[in-house]
Formats: structure tokens, C-alpha cells, sequence
């Protein structure tokens, strides 16, 4: 019985057959239905291409006075479990404290094993067993603890090849199980604490009266917003990214763009936009995020940031970016459905340029701001809050510049702006990507192009609601259109006759031309669009107030 635990003991380990052990010897063997003959000293004979082993056991716990007491059994081992060639596993010698045994292998030739010395060896320690009993009965210790004193042993069965790899083997299994549930919990659309509610309840480890105390604490922890800022309120609003994506609920969708989608969504009650990046688009997704955690990013005309997350959308993964809501959209749905009067127009304008003035600049200081280029600014790309003023949106190919550092940064992907806003030189491939100031003045070039289309919109006898280069480029224009139109033929957006009647759109005009010059070096900053329009209050009255 014996030889079979073994052999059992080596299957058990998934080894793999040796190379180069291809001779078959013969082995005796004992073991009932082994034998492929009737030759061997004990009537059996096997072949293997492993080894031969013998067994002697002890046949009682009590030691022996005679070679009877002792068993001495044969058998085969196969290739496949002979490993390690220089020391096979199944070959060392296990200790128990009740049945002790002694294993010898070998494979120089046929029958090797009857020619091995395998023997029992007494401990090291060999006290009188009575007075150590009587010992451990004076120190109230159990009698079997003896018993490896008292033993007939074999030397030094390594036992952490077979114990630690099943540990290991075990311990897996829990993290998988663990994982799974966990996983189970989130696509579920419940929090940890509640997934985890009832088992809570029949936790031994918990006692009844904690139960209620603990799951109140998980319930607080789903539930909290700990929103941290730098302490100045410029900072960005940090929100829990693990759970958010599953505490809002998508309504409709409100826009679409090469990105993907833009939802409405709900967030506690309160009303957010969703962006929904593609599993593809996944760089732009890192760098808008990014550039909205960038320190003191916060202004009431750029969009606001609430968190990122991604949530698993059954076909494919998502990335969200969640953001302020505004239910007026952007300003190109505002300019298609309204026409503007004059204080509009100047309050549109004048937060606009507002905004990406503060975008443009640098602010030193214990937290500093970089200065961050837009680089696709439109109307589709600028909301509208319910006060009618105007908010920056869509920071994915924005460029930042650390003055402290001279580091510029640029996203590594290669998209640009939308064609038909794309400044002279970016269109001509002349801009140097090496200096930041570049990015800016092309930006102030579509900021021109924006002032065109509000201000057709405003006054007595409003224009319909045009892109710019309307009548001189095709609905979708390619880069050639663009560059024939804007570089070659230099030509600007059409200026309306009526708008000379006008002295504030006069002044808009103005502005205008001096933003889409075809020298960069010649427009105006953001700053004195803005403070130029601010100069407009004595004409139309004070069109920033409320």
C-alpha cells in the first residue's frame, strides 16, 4: 500500500518527461498487477524508462527487535516522473510519526534495487522514553508530541517543493474568486458595501451588534464627494474616479463629434455632460484629461471638469470625461436659432475672449499655471451658459508651455483643428511647433473668425447664420480648398455693407481684421480683444451686467 501512496504522491506533481532517459531497464516489483511476468525474486517483473525503487517500512509503531518487523517492498517509476534526474522527489525520504519508511532509487541497470542499502535509521536522540513521558505528563503536554523522538526515522524529506507550490496554487485561487466577485459587484451597478451587504450579515468574524455600525460606514464612503482644492479654489474638484461612472445615468445624447458622443447625463440629481471617448481614441481621451487637471485651470469662462472614469459598455470599453452641463449648447446652435442685439453680442464676445486670454496666460506663484494654447477654437467648440455668457470647451489638442521649465508640451498625436479655422500658417505648414507663442497667434486668428460670426447675427437687419468662408470653399472642405482660399488668394471672410452704420459693429470690425491678418506676428493678444470690446460699454451700455 505504501508503494501506491508514492506513486500517487508523484503523479500529483505536473511534471513534464525527461530528454536523453530512452533505455528501459528492468525492476522487481511487488506491487499486486505490476509484474509483466512471473520472473523477479518476488514472482514480478516491470519495464520502465525511469527507475527502480525500494521501500522499507516499519510494520508497527513499536521498534524493531528483529528484520520481520520490517517490509521491504519494490516497484517502477516511470520517465515522466523521474525529476529531478539527479535527486527524483518521489525518491526522499517522507517522515510520518506512526508508519516510518526508508526509499532508495536507482537506474544503472536491470534490478538494480534489490542491490540497495536501504535501511531505518534510529534519532539522534534516543532518551528513555519513559522518563521523557513521564516529563511531558509533569509539563501537561500531549503524549503524541513525543512520538518523533521516539520513532525509528529516515533522514531529511524535503517537503517545501510539494507544500509551497500547493499554497501558492491555493492562495491564487482566492484573489481569482475575490476578483470575480468583485467584478460581479460592479457590473451590477452596485457599490462594494452594498454587493457585500448580506454576506456582511452572516460574517462569524463580525458580531451582530457591529453589523449595522460598519455597514453605515460603507454606505458613507459610497456615497461621499470628497472634493479637495488647492485651498485657493483654483484647484480641480477631485472626485472619487472608482465609483462615479456608476453613479451617473446617461438621459439623451446631445452632440456627436469625431471623438464620439457628448450625453446629458444625471449625477446625484444634478445635471452633467458625459463625453464618451471610443476605446480607440484613447489618447486623446488621456490628454484632454490632462490638460482639464492642469493646476488653477479654473475660470468661469473655460468648462468645468468633474472627473474621468471609464466603465465597461458591454461591446467595447468607455472613456468618459464628465463636465458642467449647459443646457443652451454651444454657440453655434445659439447662433443658428437667435438673433443677437448689440449688448448679446458684445456679452457673447467679451467672455470669449475673456476666457482665452486666461487660457494664453502664465500665472507664477506657489501653484503655477501654464500657458495653454487651444488650437481648435469654433463655434461648436464654445458653450453658452445660462447667463449668456460664453465657456471654452474641448481641450484635446491644447498646448501647454511651463515657463519655469521652457517645457512645451504637445500632444503625441498627430490631429489638427478643424480645416476651415486653421490659421494661414498652419494650413501652409509654416508655423514653428518650437515656439509657443506660434500656437497662440493661431489661435487668435480663429477668435477672429468666431467675432465674424456673432456679429452677423447682431444688429437691426441680422444676417442668416454662416461658417465662415461659406461662399468660397465647399460645405466640407479639403486642406488644398483651405489653402488655395486663405494662403494663396488671401482671402478673408465677406464684411456686410451695414455693418458701417453701425459704430460698435464698426469697432467689431475692426478687431476682426486685426485678428486674421496674414503676419502672426501682427494680430492682437486675447487681452486687448477683450479690452477693446470692454470699450464698447459707453456705446451699448453695460452689456456684462446680470
Amino acid at each position: 500500500m505504501l508503494v501506491v501512496v508514492l506513486l500517487l504522491a508523484f503523479s500529483a506533481c505536473p511534471l513534464l518527461a525527461l530528454p536523453g532517459l530512452r533505455s528501459a531497464i528492468y525492476c522487481n516489483c511487488t506491487r499486486p498487477g505490476c509484474g509483466m511476468d512471473e520472473d523477479g525474486p518476488n514472482g514480478q517483473v516491470c519495464k520502465t524508462y525511469g527507475g527502480c525503487m525500494k521501500v522499507v517500512s516499519l510494520r508497527n509503531e513499536h521498534e524493531p527487535e528483529e528484520d520481520g518487523d520490517l517490509v521491504v517492498e519494490y516497484d517502477c517509476i516511470s520517465e515522466e516522473l523521474w525529476l529531478p534526474p539527479e535527486q527524483p522527489m518521489g525518491c526522499r525520504v517522507h517522515r510520518h510519526q506512526r508508519h516510518l519508511h526508508a526509499i532508495g532509487c536507482c537506474r544503472n541497470y536491470s534490478f538494480c534495487a534489490a542491490d540497495l542499502h536501504v535501511a531505518l535509521q534510529k534519532p539522534a536522540v534516543a532518551a528513555d522514553s519513559a522518563a521523557a513521558a513521564a516529563a511531558a505528563t509533569a509539563a501537561g503536554l500531549p503524549l503524541a508530541n513525543l512520538g518523533a523522538a521516539n520513532a525509528w526515522t529516515a533522514a531529511g524529506w524535503n517537503w517545501q517543493p510539494v507544500v509551497i507550490p500547493s499554497l501558492a496554487v491555493v492562495f491564487s485561487l482566492c484573489l481569482l474568486y475575490a476578483a470575480l466577485r468583485c467584478r460581479r459587484g460592479r457590473q451590477n451597478g452596485k457599490p462594494i458595501s452594498a454587493a457585500n451587504a448580506e454576506d456582511d450579515r452572516r460574517d462569524p468574524l463580525i458580531a451582530a451588534k457591529d453589523v449595522h455600525g460598519i455597514q453605515q460606514m460603507l454606505h458613507d464612503l459610497d456615497s461621499a464627494q470628497p472634493a479637495t482644492t488647492s485651498g485657493s479654489g483654483s484647484g480641480v474638484p477631485m472626485l472619487v474616479p472608482v465609483t462615479i461612472a456608476r453613479q451617473v445615468t446617461l438621459v439623451k445624447v446631445i452632440g456627436r463629434g469625431r471623438y464620439g458622443e457628448v450625453w446629458q447625463g444625471l449625477f446625484k440629481g444634478e445635471n452633467v455632460a458625459v463625453k464618451i471617448f471610443a476605446s480607440t481614441d484613447e489618447q486623446s481621451w488621456l490628454r484632454e484629461m490632462e490638460v482639464y487637471k492642469t493646476t488653477m485651470l479654473r475660470h468661469e469662462n473655460l468648462l468645468g471638469f468633474i472627473a474621468a472614469d471609464n466603465k465597461d459598455g458591454g461591446m467595447a470599453l468607455q472613456l468618459w470625461l464628465i463636465t458642467d452641463y449647459h443646457k443652451k449648447g454651444s454657440l453655434f446652435d445659439l447662433l443658428m436659432s437667435t438673433t443677437l442685439d448689440l449688448r448679446l453680442m458684445a456679452r457673447l464676445a467679451r467672455s470669449l475672449a475673456n476666457g482665452l486670454a486666461f487660457l494664453h496666460s502664465e500665472i507664477c506663484g506657489t501653484s503655477d499655471k501654464p500657458a495653454v494654447a487651444h488650437r481648435d477654437l469654433k463655434t461648436r467648440n464654445v458653450l453658452v451658459r445660462s447667463d449668456n455668457t460664453c465657456v471654452i470647451a474641448d481641450l484635446g489638442l491644447a498646448v501647454r508651455y511651463f515657463a519655469k521649465t521652457q517645457e512645451l508640451d504637445i500632444p503625441h498625436n498627430k490631429k489638427t483643428g478643424t480645416l476651415r479655422y486653421l490659421a494661414p500658417e498652419v494650413l501652409s505648414d509654416t508655423l514653428n511647433p518650437n515656439h509657443f507663442d506660434s500656437y497662440r497667434r493661431a489661435d487668435i486668428y480663429s477668435l477672429g473668425l468666431i467675432l465674424w460670426e456673432i456679429c452677423r447675427r447682431a444688429g437691426d437687419k441680422p444676417d442668416p447664420c454662416e461658417l465662415p468662408y461659406y461662399d468660397q470653399v465647399p460645405a466640407e472642405p479639403t486642406l488644398d480648398d483651405m489653402l488655395r482660399c486663405v494662403v494663396l488668394e488671401n482671402q478673408r471672410p465677406p464684411l456686410p455693407s451695414r455693418w458701417k452704420d453701425s459704430p460698435p459693429l464698426v469697432t467689431m470690425t475692426k478687431l476682426m481684421r486685426e485678428c486674421w491678418m496674414p503676419n502672426p506676428s501682427a494680430r492682437l493678444t486675447a487681452l486687448r480683444v477683450r479690452k477693446t470690446i470692454d470699450d464698447l460699454a459707453p456705446l451699448i451700455g453695460d452689456f456684462m451686467a446680470p
